[in-house]
């Protein structure tokens, strides 16, 4: 938990007393219409949240929240961005801090410079705990709301979908878009595993998965490599109780988005 927090903290610190000169807090003003937001997510599935750079709290948190999660829209503004970061799966939190947020820092970066910011959308799911100690898997669609003259973020929307009873798998994804006339256009996806040390192959198993992804079949293989049909069966088996794959094709998509190591 503290890790995340502590990243974003730190993010923010480098622009904090920047903003606060140009913009001094006590003289900012949001632009949202919060009472609009409160009547479209009354009967929403998805819930809406405002996040404030300045003062690392939420400006706003949809009351359905409390659907969802059990926790009260006036538990994340009192509790603020420290409060929300101890809901995050602790194995989910060590990849959101050292993966996701550096990439999104790099892009907010680049896309501030040449004067895009607002045109960037962030796509990423993690799980997070609900008032009932059970994990759900939300999915997060963020964008920069508002920006000071120098394009130095002070507010991130973000809408936030529960979709745990389409996930699949235990991968965590990362997508940056950019918002162009008619759609939005990923310039960068990366799959993220929680059990990554599980997922690593010995030199056999990724020779083996190799060669399936090239397009043999297992007698093909056992000839190529002079062992038995059986091992290279045993080999499969294996290697999809490992990483936790349903199947060769999810292994094989696995394997290239997340680039497995031998041992």
């Amino acid at each position: 938990m503290f890790s995340i927090y502590n990243t974003i903290k730190n993010f923010s610190k480098n622009f904090q007393d920047e903003v606060k000169e140009e913009l001094p807090l006590s003289s900012f003003e949001s632009d949202i219409d919060f009472e609009f937001l409160k009547n479209f997510h009354d009967n929403a599935p998805i819930c809406s949240l405002v996040y404030n750079t300045l003062t690392m709290t939420y400006d706003y948190f949809s009351d359905n929240i409390e659907q969802m999660m059990g926790y009260t829209s006036t538990d994340f503004k009192t509790g603020g961005l420290k409060f929300a970061m101890t809901l995050v799966h602790p194995d989910h939190a060590k990849i959101y801090s050292r993966e996701l947020l550096p990439i999104m820092i790099k892009y907010i970066s680049m896309y501030a410079f040449s004067n895009r910011i607002k045109d960037l959308r962030f796509t990423y799911n993690f799980k997070i705990r609900t008032k009932d100690g059970n994990y759900i898997w939300a999915m997060h669609n963020m964008s920069i709301f508002k920006v000071t003259k120098v394009h130095i973020p002070i507010q991130f929307i973000t809408y936030i979908t529960d979709f745990s009873a389409v996930k699949q798998d235990e991968s965590i994804t990362l997508c940056v878009s950019e918002k162009t006339q008619q759609y939005n256009k990923p310039v960068f996806t990366k799959i993220f595993h929680p059990n990554y040390e599980t997922l690593r192959l010995t030199k056999r198993e990724l020779d083996i998965l190799h060669k399936i992804a090239g397009g043999k079949t297992s007698d093909q293989i056992a000839n190529e490599l002079s062992l038995s049909i059986h091992t290279i069966n045993t080999h499969r088996k294996n290697m999809l109780v490992k990483t936790g794959s349903n199947n060769i094709t999810q292994l094989i998509q696995l394997y290239r988005n997340v680039n497995i190591g031998i041992k």
